[in-house]
């Protein structure tokens, strides 16, 4: 009885293999196609897509940034927050994030994605602001 158990469970799993893999399609069992071919019509230029390099970066207007990199700050605690955040108040939107910290160490990261030649001075004055807390490039 247990034998003839096992030989039904193997044939009901081929059977289920096959009809998920489409081999029974030729004798009408096949599962429904999964497609939205609406979404390719409502792409606009998808070929003028293009994955960039990481030395590029977009700043905040748009413009293509070349030889921008990401700098990383932190973990901050709450005092430490505020002259920074006070600092960070006249950098333009989206130069900057902060991120919380999970444990073992509290706080929030400082992130600057995209410092590029523009952003160079202003990050020079940060430093003050962030006392002993080195920036260090983003991994």
């Amino acid at each position: 009885m247990l034998r003839l158990l096992v030989l039904l469970m193997l044939l009901v799993n081929a059977g289920y293999f096959a009809w998920s893999q489409g081999l029974l399609r030729d004798w009408g069992f096949a599962p429904g196609q999964a497609s939205e071919p609406q979404r390719m019509r409502q792409q606009l230029k998808p070929e003028v897509v293009r994955i960039l390099p990481a030395s590029e970066a977009r700043s905040s207007d748009g413009t293509v940034v070349a030889g921008a990199e990401c700098l990383l700050a932190g973990p901050l605690d709450d005092a430490q927050l505020v002259p920074v955040k006070q600092a960070l108040q006249a950098w333009p939107a989206g130069s900057w994030t902060l991120e919380p910290v999970a444990a073992p160490a509290h706080g929030q990261l400082l992130t600057l994605p995209a410092v590029d030649e523009r952003l160079r001075p202003r990050v020079e004055a940060l430093r003050p602001v962030l006392n002993a807390i080195k920036l260090r490039p983003c991994r």
